[in-house]
């Protein structure tokens, strides 16, 4: 898997490759709002309906099955094992999954907090 990743110190885009572009392509898929990409309606995640939830322990469960959701559906990615964790006082969602893409191990962190993902 290859992606292009923003560099803002550089006048283009770099070219990323193996971990680093299928982290950045899990993100942009999180953040996209299904349905707002032209020609690709089923691009993209429904986690914009939780932006102004309250965040307690029932809106994180359907964030981490959400998030599970799209990527148990990716071609050549399979999910060993996955957990979360809520940090109530700073409003975020924390989200483990250790993966398999081919034959590679990779271990997964992301972080829901404000309507979107890092």
């Amino acid at each position: 898997m290859f992606t292009f990743s923003e560099s803002f110190y550089n006048t283009g885009f770099s070219y990323t490759s193996g971990v680093a572009a299928l982290k950045q392509y899990i993100l942009d898929i999180l953040n996209t709002d299904r349905g707002t990409r032209p020609y690709y309606p089923d691009y993209g995640c429904l986690i914009e309906k939780y932006k102004y939830s309250l965040l307690n322990l029932q809106t994180a469960q359907l964030i981490h099955s959400d998030v599970y959701y799209q990527i148990a559906s990716m071609d050549n990615i399979q999910i060993v094992n996955t957990n979360y964790r809520l940090k109530v006082a700073e409003k975020k969602v924390e989200l483990y999954f250790d993966l398999v893409y081919g034959q590679e191990p990779i271990g997964l962190h992301l972080t829901y907090s404000d309507g979107g993902f890092k």
